[in-house]
């Protein structure tokens, strides 16, 4: 029976790292599109005269077309403000104060700190392995290392490259999770201060890239 091809740690973060990304990005682009065509039609209806429909057999073939251009826009306002009151009280019902929401924040920290505590012990081992195979490569001050040593300071430094990037990988994860609960706090902080559902709009997402830019401070 062939062997399964085993995908390295470092890979397999990476990956699942990748398919957040995208996972993300995608649902900000649908928040970002929605909130943009409820700001269009707002702004669209605040600059429109209301113009006067009835009696409709009394109108012009323009004025039925403004009065029916007019209904359309007033129609995507009062969804997207039922929309909106919704998402605002589902957010509220979810955190009904910052203290909620910093106990979350910490808690999903939580979750990715405790996969800290397997690569911590392999570094330890790691960096006394290093320190012996140090010892021995003193003794070969201008010739090359034998065989048997030279792999092994070879498979040590691999070793060290993959924790590396299995670090980094965690790295981002929690600057993801800070950025993702510092842009929720953001729009929140207008429902905690008192503004009435609906009246704040829907929550957009910065997206991955946000999160992206993030990891790299």
């Amino acid at each position: 029976m062939a062997s399964r091809h085993r995908i390295p740690p470092s890979h397999r973060v990476a990956r699942a790292l990748t398919l957040v990304a995208l996972a993300a990005a995608a649902g900000s682009v649908f928040a970002q599109a929605q909130a943009t065509d409820c700001a269009s039609a707002n702004s669209a209806l605040r600059s429109r005269a209301e113009p006067v429909c009835s009696p409709p057999s009394a109108l012009s073939p323009a004025q039925v077309v403004s009065c029916a251009e007019y209904a359309r826009l007033a129609t995507i306002v009062a969804d997207c403000r039922r929309a909106a009151e919704r998402d605002n009280m589902r957010w509220l019902s979810r955190y009904p104060d910052e203290a909620a929401h910093r106990k979350a924040e910490s808690a999903e920290i939580q979750s990715v700190v405790v996969k800290l505590h397997a690569p911590n012990e392999r570094l330890a081992e790691l960096l006394v392995q290093f320190k012996v195979l140090k010892t021995k490569v003193e003794f070969y001050p201008h010739g090359p290392l034998p065989r048997d040593l030279q792999q092994e300071v070879d498979a040590n430094i691999a070793s060290m490259r993959a924790l590396r990037e299995l670090f980094g990988g965690l790295k981002f994860e929690i600057a993801a999770i800070v950025a993702k609960f510092d842009d929720e706090r953001s729009h929140l902080r207008q429902l905690w201060a008192g503004a009435p559902p609906g009246t704040v709009g829907l929550f957009t997402p910065r997206g991955a890239g946000a999160v992206a830019a993030a990891g790299k401070t």
